[in-house]
């Protein structure tokens, strides 16, 4: 396990200071106040369920997920974890092994760290009836960290807050890269996507969803709305925590970033997260370029 500040960082760039990546992991460390927390998402317990009905039987993943959490929250030393949603596969209904998998998989988080914090995802419709009354649900527009770090899953409006941030952490997506090589043989990875953004969209989008009239402009309105001055914040987009998960192949249709799909929330719908000049890394830290210059590797 390493950190690796410099992963999104490029030459002549700024680095983050307190937001880390555990390569090679799908999890990101947030150290605050000399208080590490440990960040993941889009785990989709009971995930195998919904493939047995499809004569697909795949073991439940449930235990080599709570292996895999429970080394990187020792070597972190993480006493507090963030999962950005989608604990649960189905969507409304709870099914048979999310009733058994996802408690106790919860009572074990709660012997390895102190506190165990869920921004709900769109999977996640009664998942406070899975899950010990110790572990805080967090509302879906998500949370900031020193007006610096805005954490959300990506499927709902965030709080008007997070666009004030420097950088917004999601997960939903589930970023994939699509590689093939000269004899058409393709292969996928698991990927870290970096992006800027054009804070004002997103603002605009928001007053929208929220129904508030745009008087002046857009920044004075949510300085007048909110207190909230405008930023352009950083995207980082979270790889999937369970590994075994389908995810959208991001070197592929960049220009129907505004369309509807299973992966896409407001904030790339509204046209404010800039995807083609975004960077794709692989777990392990290696960086492969921009996405525009992947797509013809798709």
């Amino acid at each position: 396990m390493r950190l690796l500040p410099e992963l999104f960082r490029l030459p002549g760039e700024y680095s983050f200071t307190n937001l880390n990546p555990v390569t090679p992991h799908p999890a990101l460390l947030l150290q605050n106040n000399s208080q590490n927390t440990l960040v993941i998402g889009d785990l989709h317990i009971g995930w195998e369920a919904s493939l047995a009905e499809q004569g697909l039987h795949i073991p439940s993943q449930t235990p080599k997920l709570l292996e895999r959490l429970g080394k990187i929250v020792e070597e972190t030393d993480s006493v507090h974890l963030i999962i950005l949603g989608d604990v649960k596969h189905t969507v409304e209904r709870v099914e048979l092994m999310e009733w058994r998998d996802i408690p106790i998989f919860f009572e074990t988080l709660l012997e390895l760290v102190d506190e165990v914090s869920v921004i709900p995802g769109n999977h996640d419709g009664n998942l406070e009836a899975l899950v010990p009354r110790n572990v805080n649900i967090l509302p879906t527009s998500g949370f900031t960290v020193d007006s610096e770090v805005g954490i959300i899953h990506g499927h709902a409006w965030p709080k008007p807050e997070i666009l004030g941030c420097t950088n917004i952490v999601m997960g939903h997506l589930h970023p994939i890269i699509r590689l093939t090589d000269a004899l058409y043989i393709s292969t996928t990875h698991q990927v870290w996507l970096r992006t800027d953004s054009d804070g004002e969209v997103f603002a605009k989008g928001l007053l929208k969803h929220l129904k508030i009239k745009v008087e002046d402009d857009v920044s004075s309105t949510m300085k007048r709305q909110f207190g909230v001055t405008l930023t352009n914040p950083r995207c980082i987009f979270l790889p999937s925590f369970n590994n075994l998960l389908s995810g959208q192949t991001i070197n592929r249709g960049l220009e129907d970033s505004r369309s509807e799909g299973p992966y896409l929330g407001p904030l790339l719908k509204s046209g404010g997260v800039l995807l083609e000049d975004g960077d794709a890394y692989l777990l392990d830290g290696s960086y492969l370029g921009k996405l525009k210059s992947l797509q013809k590797f798709s």
